[in-house]
């Protein structure tokens, strides 16, 4: 895909899998500092 000029990122269960018992915010975490490293790499955001 990449050869077409698309960049594909991906999720792994890894990154998002919570154990019973145990709080979200890592999981929050990691996707917001996805999305916002993603936003500043194409200058989505206002800076």
């Amino acid at each position: 895909m990449s050869l077409n000029g698309y960049d594909v990122y991906r999720f792994g269960g890894k990154e998002l899998y919570v154990k019973e018992g145990q709080s979200d915010e890592e999981a929050k975490k990691v996707v917001i500092d996805f999305f916002d490293g993603l936003f500043k790499k194409y200058r989505l955001l206002p800076e």
